[in-house]
């Protein structure tokens, strides 16, 4: 059977047979592929990714060489941008010069170059090759690369440095929320219509955006704090009368062999006993629904993860102020500014109530009993057992300064 070697612009190197159908998959570069040129013997292998690096690699594809392509060294055996100059000029192989002096519409398509970003040409016999790209084409490409993965910044710098297109730099910059690149780059251009027109609106946006967040995380965030409290009042009632009721009739097997899990006989008889198979089980049963089985593991993972994304709001609420004072909206700035901190502060009272020595012990133990139950057997683990290490406890925060002293 025959095999065709094709990659994909993710990056996918793959085997496929004479009738099309895919075979096996050989590697994936993450940065994806441009293009790639097997030699004429099939022993070497010559690919070009999206990053602009040239690999070589053999028959078996073993790496042999990794080269930049944008090396900005010069001399022997360097690389050397070639600029092609006007159509009449170019060289244009064993058509003539006669092809330069044609109409665009009267040059057969034969002759015409091929859009590829990146071709890659082999000797006849193998011993050299050659790697042509369109620079102004990769930097297209690229840039369009970034936007995708919104890796805004160096997107930018793309447009802006490269390209040299400031004005769609700008218009990526406010839709992105790049609010201070855009603003001095319509400093510099004099864009003041730019400003009035499409970034203020687009910061007012964003403003609104965020108060509503925050009332929202505000909102959210008491409520399941007041329910965890109750749901743990529940908790201890339903200890309370298992403990009655085992003393009632000692004979009722009530307790593991470990001594310490609270048995039922309904559920499932799975233990979950490896942290891969409980994580995986937490995510199925844990539900924040009023007095469902692991309530409280929901409950706490929760509002860990509020007080994460809240905290996390602090560098975005900076930013948009430092926009906002600069196109005079120092009011609203404020008041967004006020809005997030007593959020903030709010929550971080809140730590030793959610948070306490007796959940990160209970939940540590809970844990080791988990691990300790016997495969097959019908005791169910105690719900806190289900908790990931790290939401045991309050959140870490990072201190930073993000507040405008000149709004506060």
């Amino acid at each position: 059977m025959r095999i065709h070697y094709e990659h994909t612009c993710n990056g996918q190197l793959v085997t496929i047979n004479e009738y099309g159908t895919y075979y096996a998959l050989v590697g994936v570069f993450e940065n994806g592929l441009l293009a790639m040129e097997w030699s004429p013997d099939q022993d070497l292998l010559v690919l070009v990714t999206k990053d602009l690096k040239m690999i070589t690699m053999s028959y078996t594809f073993d790496p042999i060489s990794e080269v930049e392509l944008l090396d900005q060294d010069f001399g022997n055996k360097q690389f050397i941008t070639v600029g092609w100059g006007k159509q009449e000029t170019q060289f244009q192989g064993s058509v003539g010069k006669q092809a330069g002096k044609m109409p665009p519409d009267l040059i057969d398509d034969q002759y015409v170059t091929t859009d590829t970003l990146v071709k890659i040409t082999w000797r006849g016999d193998g011993n050299f090759f050659a790697v042509g790209f369109q620079m102004e084409g990769i930097r297209r490409e690229l840039a369009s690369a970034l936007k995708e993965e919104k890796r805004h910044t160096e997107a930018l710098i793309v447009l802006e440095q490269y390209l040299k297109n400031k004005e769609e730099a700008i218009c990526y910059a406010i839709e992105n929320g790049q609010y201070k690149t855009a603003i001095r780059l319509c400093s510099n251009l004099n864009k003041q219509d730019i400003i009035d027109k499409q970034l203020l609106p687009a910061a007012l946006e964003e403003l609104h955006n965020l108060q509503e967040l925050i009332a929202k995380n505000f909102d959210e965030f008491t409520k399941y704090k007041t329910r965890l409290s109750k749901v743990r009042e529940i908790k201890v009632e339903k200890k309370d009368q298992i403990y009655k009721d085992f003393n009632v009739n000692k004979e009722d097997d009530l307790y593991s062999d470990a001594g310490s899990t609270i048995a039922s006989s309904s559920g499932s008889g799975r233990s979950y006993r490896s942290s891969k198979n409980r994580r995986k089980h937490q995510r199925k049963v844990a539900s924040l629904k009023e007095g469902s089985q692991y309530e409280d593991v929901a409950l706490i993972m929760t509002l860990h993860n509020l007080v994460t994304s809240s905290f996390n709001l602090r560098l975005q609420v900076k930013n948009i102020n430092i926009v906002l004072k600069y196109l005079n909206k120092d009011k609203i700035a404020n008041q967004l500014q006020k809005n997030l901190e007593n959020l903030l502060n709010f929550m971080k009272d809140s730590f030793k109530e959610i948070w306490t020595n007796e959940l990160v012990l209970q939940a540590a133990k809970a844990a080791v009993d988990a691990e300790n139950i016997p495969e097959g057997s019908n005791i169910i683990a105690d719900s806190l057992s289900f908790l990931e290490p790290h939401v045991r406890v309050a959140p870490i925060i990072q201190n930073f300064s993000w507040k405008l002293e000149e709004l506060s």
